[in-house]
């Protein structure tokens, strides 16, 4: 059976704390009908922006079908939405914005329109009004006393510059301070650099140029002419800009959440890279990058090539594509190998194929922290990117949401996803879990303060929020580098981005209420974010892998047993701080588990009783007079608890009453539909499980209310949980 787990974003609020949190929604389904709905159209793709001279710049998108025109919002902040500064109505694919002030920054989206409404925002753009940025591919082919340097297109440039020395270290201002440094202003690509002395290295660097500038330099590359050709290699590195997150106060002393403007250029780890035919765009070799970044390929013959690096790895098996199940590549320049080559990729933020490569990474990332834990790398895993309807897991093909089959979707839109690292490590919990372990939920609407959640819910999305904090932690101790997330921030520290803002949420410190029992999800990532600290992530993960065998409903009742079963330390007081109670009652040591007449409840008196273990029966005596009626009630029942309960004669045998569920209804094959308007369902809430037994005494003597876990319990509900017991007579 398919499902997946929807990033639909929803807000409530926590005493003063505004939370966004994550809904999500199963995308599973089954035959029918289809039918076409007439709508708004699809969200642009494809928006691009290139400053284009002094003070103008140029947005372009992809066409959408069933479209009469477009809207551009824009702001010079970034975050935008529809309620920025508009410019309507527009009917080709591209619009030339002028006007504009010299040194600031713009951002843009853009909306597709019809007669029945506008479409939601595109991914945001955004260009700055100042020198261009570096070329992002640069490649030096070495030959006899000379020297080949070619570099890609940089979007608004007009020209380039090239900066060369016998000296590593070469930038624009020190190149002729060094040994052989010199310059090439306005140079065109390729560049032939002759009179060279073979055997010795050449180091060069590139930047470009447009009205308002010269900007940066471009990654060093060094070449080594050579008389005698040997054998025709190209090597380089391939890196992309990665941003930061985190969370801090702002000048009121309010925390804020989001990226911090912080960037790094990070590797990209075990991609594949090929060598291209420019002629006739075959593949002429493929290889991969190393932990470094760095590749080396071995050309056959001497060819004009360029270099491709692909959104995709073999070990560990990873693929990024988009919905037309295509790789996200980055090409480097054309040029003739003729000997020893060098060529560099660089992957700026402003590259829309960099937040596949952040993909891309993050979940290399996910499969080194399982190999940790298993010794081996997880299955394949396929991420879609530049999806329009959320972020989400799919096991299995579903037309309307999982038309590439199984793997992770990733939105692209207004809040897209490509560069929230936690984000996509919660849905790449969901995939380990049905990998290594047995996911049963049910998916639907959640929200982080639901505390009457499905316990398969719960859980599903409790070992969701936990594991990236667990991923963190163990980045942390083994390869910092590699995090994307703020040093200082706890690794618990969950940040969903949105625009120029976001939200956290710290799912290893969540506070109290409502963040308690075993049917709500960041009650379920605390325990399992102590139980870590404590234990080692190892002990959470054999456990983990151990419940894939249960024949039970898998949720936080099943990990426990499984904890048990595998002899593990007693973490009773750990469940206890979240009021999990999976342990016996203050009234168990009186031999509750059978009738016992020196243990009497008081009639009108609620009493508080667990069921913490399979066969565990509660029985609760008390005093009768003939003739009258009482009513024995189960009420505030907590973490899934379903009750059952008879009334038992004084002989300790004959049922004088029982009920399942005070509604009268039956939830055996079934889950209580107790939804709202929020969509969300409380199959666990509103005692909608309690139970209430009613009868007239036909003799004085002692009476005995037995109370056990519902033979009928539905899915959601568990075997165990607590419950408030009353006997009330009129």
């Amino acid at each position: 059976m398919q499902s997946a787990k929807c990033k639909v974003q929803s807000a409530k609020y926590i005493s003063l704390l505004f939370l966004l949190v994550i809904s999500l929604s199963a995308c599973g389904g089954g035959g029918g009908s289809s039918q076409v709905i007439e709508g708004p159209p699809s969200t642009p793709t494809g928006v691009n922006v290139v400053v284009s001279g002094s003070s103008e710049v140029v947005i372009s998108w992809n066409s959408v079908e069933n479209t009469t025109s477009y809207n551009i919002y824009w702001s010079t902040v970034p975050g935008v939405s529809k309620s920025g500064t508009k410019i309507p109505d527009i009917a080709s694919t591209s619009y030339t914005h002028a006007g504009l002030t010299n040194g600031a920054a713009y951002y843009y989206v853009v909306t597709a329109v019809n007669s029945y409404g506008e479409s939601s925002e595109s991914a945001e753009v955004f260009a700055k009004l100042d020198v261009p940025r570096p070329p992002g591919a640069v490649a030096a082919v070495a030959g006899d006393g000379q020297a080949t340097v070619s570099w890609s297109t940089v979007d608004g440039a007009t020209s380039y510059n090239l900066y060369m020395a016998s000296q590593s270290g070469v930038n624009k201002t020190n190149y002729a301070s060094l040994t052989d440094g010199m310059s090439q202003i306005g140079a065109t690509s390729p560049y032939s650099h002759t009179g060279l002395t073979n055997g010795a290295a050449y180091y060069y660097v590139v930047t470009a140029v447009n009205s308002f500038g010269e900007g940066s330099e471009s990654n060093e590359v060094a070449v080594t002419p050579t008389a005698t050709p040997g054998s025709l290699t190209v090597s380089g590195s391939v890196h992309y800009e990665d941003k930061e997150y985190g969370k801090w106060q702002d000048s009121t002393g309010k925390w804020q959440a989001g990226f911090t403007g912080k960037t790094t250029y990070k590797a990209v780890r075990y991609a594949d890279v090929q060598a291209v035919d420019s002629a006739g765009g075959a593949t002429i070799i493929t290889g991969t990058t190393d932990a470094t970044g760095s590749y080396s390929l071995t050309i056959p013959s001497a060819s004009t090539i360029y270099i491709r690096v692909i959104s995709s790895s073999v070990s560990p098996s990873v693929a990024v594509k988009d919905l037309s199940n295509a790789f996200h590549a980055v090409t480097g320049p054309n040029f003739t190998v003729s000997g020893a080559a060098m060529a560099d990729i660089s992957i700026p933020a402003t590259s829309r194929a960099a937040g596949a490569f952040n993909i891309l990474d993050v979940f290399t990332s996910g499969a080194q922290f399982i190999y940790s834990l298993s010794g081996s790398n997880p299955p394949a895993l396929t991420a879609f990117w530049q999806n329009p309807k959320g972020t989400y897991y799919c096991s299995g093909y579903d037309p309307s949401w999982c038309a590439g089959g199984e793997g992770i979707y990733v939105i692209n839109g207004s809040d897209s996803d490509e560069y929230d690292d936690d984000v996509l490590w919660h849905e790449y919990g969901h995939f380990i879990a049905s990998k290594y372990s047995k996911d049963d939920s049910p998916g639907g609407a959640h929200y982080l303060t639901s505390n009457d959640l499905d316990l398969r819910l719960s859980w599903s999305e409790g070992w969701g929020d936990f594991l990236p904090g667990a991923l963190k932690a163990w980045l942390k101790d083994t390869s910092p580098s590699l995090l994307s997330a703020e040093p200082a921030m706890e690794p618990s520290v969950y940040v969903d981005t949105s625009g120029a803002s976001g939200w956290y949420f710290d799912f290893g410190n969540p506070g109290d209420f409502p963040f308690l029992y075993s049917s709500n999800e960041a009650a379920v990532a605390k325990v399992l974010h102590r139980l870590r600290s404590n234990y080692g992530m190892q002990a959470v993960w054999e456990v983990f892998i151990y419940i894939k065998v249960v024949t039970t409903p898998v949720n936080l009742e099943a990990f426990w047993d499984g904890w048990n079963s595998l002899g593990k330390t007693d973490i009773t007081a750990t469940l206890s701080e979240r009021s999990i109670k999976y342990s016996s009652d203050i009234f168990e040591a009186s031999n509750e588990n059978s009738p016992n007449i020196l243990r009497k409840a008081v009639v009108g008196q609620a009493e508080e009783h667990t069921l913490y273990s399979s066969g565990d029966m509660d029985y609760i005596a008390f005093d009768a007079i003939e003739g009258q009626a009482y009513t024995s009630e189960t009420a505030a029942l907590v973490n899934g608890a379903d009750t059952y309960i008879r009334i038992i004669a004084p002989d300790k045998t004959a049922v004088v009453a029982d009920n399942d569920n005070t509604s009268g209804k039956s939830y055996a094959n079934s889950v209580p539909n107790n939804c709202d308007a929020e969509g969300e369902c409380h199959e666990n809430g509103f005692d909608i499980l309690g139970s209430t037994a009613s009868f007239t005494a036909t003799a004085t003597g002692t009476y005995y209310v037995e109370v056990k876990s519902s033979p009928s319990r539905p899915l959601s509900a568990g075997r165990y949980g607590g419950y408030s017991l009353t006997i009330t007579s009129p």
